[in-house]
């Protein structure tokens, strides 16, 4: 698994995340990740990374900016 910065882990156990969104909130970079770079990093299937997407989203742990490319907001 990829780790964009020192800490992402702890941060990321420390938000209360199911496994899905901790390995998705893990492959996105410290900057804006598009959706095929997600799919490439997690390995997830393309409808299960939108579902994980979306429940970050409603967290307002990551947010949507456009063409299919999405930010960390924690």
């Amino acid at each position: 698994m990829v780790y964009s910065k020192r800490g992402d882990k702890e941060r990321a156990s420390k938000i209360k995340l199911s496994k899905d969104e901790q390995q998705v909130y893990l492959a996105m970079e410290a900057e804006e990740t598009s959706i095929e770079e997600l799919v490439r990093k997690t390995g997830l299937a393309l409808a299960t990374l939108f579902s994980v997407l979306n429940r970050l989203g409603t967290k307002k742990i990551v947010c949507q900016l456009p063409l299919r490319r999405y930010d960390r907001t924690l």
